[in-house]
């Protein structure tokens, strides 16, 4: 995973901090290459297996700085009040909308990862 397109939108500087959330081993790697060297990876996602791998190589040579985020602590209301107040939009998060009967494809797509959110609409 070498980010050729974030290098090139950056002018070859690559990012200063990338944030991990996928919780994905594949997703820290894409963090690694896509952060400048001397960037900082903050590492939010929460792996299946508890653990976190990526090439110590590429870290090192990079001199990069790994943080890890605890996710909670109270965020909840305060997330919910920022979208009931129409600061957040979390509508632009959904990629994928599927009827109840197609659950099936659903649970498939975001299986694969494909786009950012899937979501089921019954009624639909």
């Amino acid at each position: 995973a070498e980010n050729l397109e974030i290098w090139a939108a950056t002018d070859d500087e690559g990012l200063d901090i990338v944030f991990e959330v996928a919780g994905q081993n594949e997703a820290v790697e894409q963090a690694v290459s896509a952060v400048r060297p001397g960037g900082l990876v903050v590492l939010v996602g929460i792996p299946d297996d508890d653990r976190t791998a990526f090439r110590a190589s590429a870290a090192r040579r990079k001199g990069l700085t790994f943080k890890l985020c605890r996710r909670m602590k109270h965020t909840y209301p305060r997330a919910i009040q920022l979208v009931q107040d129409g600061k957040v939009d979390v509508q632009s998060l959904v990629t994928h909308r599927f009827a109840l009967d197609d659950f099936e494809q659903a649970f498939d797509t975001a299986a694969r990862r494909e786009g950012l959110k899937t979501v089921i609409e019954p009624g639909v």
